[in-house]
């Protein structure tokens, strides 16, 4: 999963709701937690209440051209 598909997680499970436990019981795997994108939807959807799977590289990757 990429930080696109975090995104569309983020969207599907609820995110923006005005209950802060509204997803209270569900786990959200978030790859490319460390940062960026992947840090925010992690950081919100933990608010929210969900329980949070985290992972992330932590070395830069070579680029495919």
């Amino acid at each position: 999963m990429r930080e696109a598909d975090a995104a569309i997680l983020t969207q599907s499970v609820g995110a923006g709701t005005a209950d802060p436990q509204s997803l209270h019981g569900k786990v959200a795997l978030i790859t490319g937690a460390a940062r960026g994108q992947g840090r925010s939807h992690a950081v919100r959807l933990a608010e929210e209440g969900a329980d949070i799977i985290a992972v992330d590289l932590c070395r830069q990757l070579d680029c495919v051209h």
